[in-house]
């Protein structure tokens, strides 16, 4: 709804109320951490809500890169709507035409437009890639403490493609029509 109002300042306003209201409720917590018995159950409960409440607001909701309020504030401050998505497409359609040399077409861009979803789109791409991998590493080193190596291993491998299967079958896709739009390099 905070797409109805005209000015993006109201727009913006709307977006960071909700990490505002994390900040204020975190800030507020530190108060009865600081000033509670330490090992008490307040002061403890009071610590975890600090750390939760400025770990998911810094690194979760202001974090541009992730769908949360800090990619909405960016959106909104570049005014282009469906940035991820675009900026994703955008990439996508460079890497097939400039390196793979793929007949492809795409929307009309502005080169303001072009610089903004090739820099947003290939730090999310390194971004995702980064988190994804070390998500594996974690799922992966948690099953083979819990189940053995083999055992953990092929977990792992068949979580991540449960995870990522449609990124997988995307690219098995892509090397398809690659090698039939490039028969004779083939």
């Amino acid at each position: 709804d905070a797409w109805m109002f005209d000015k993006k300042k109201h727009r913006l306003y709307v977006t960071f109320a909700g990490c505002y209201v994390e900040f204020l409720f975190g800030f507020v917590m530190m108060y009865f951490w600081l000033f509670t018995q330490p090992g008490s159950m307040l002061n403890v409960t009071a610590f975890q809500i600090v750390v939760v409440a400025f770990f998911s607001a810094i690194f979760m909701n202001f974090n541009p890169l992730m769908k949360f309020d800090g990619y909405f504030a960016l959106s909104d401050a570049l005014e282009a709507p469906n940035l991820r998505d675009r900026s994703r497409e955008y990439v996508k359609y460079l890497t097939q035409t400039k390196i793979f040399r793929l007949d492809r077409e795409f929307d009309y861009l502005t080169k303001r437009e072009q610089w903004i979803f090739f820099i947003y789109g290939s730090l999310v791409t390194i971004y995702m890639t980064y988190v994804l991998t070390g998500l594996g590493f974690m799922i992966g080193g948690i099953l083979v403490g819990a189940v053995g190596t083999l055992i953990g291993i092929s977990l792992t491998l068949w979580l991540m493609n449960k995870i990522l299967g449609r990124y997988v079958t995307g690219t098995f896709g892509f090397i398809k029509v690659m090698m039939v739009e490039h028969k004779t390099f083939f």
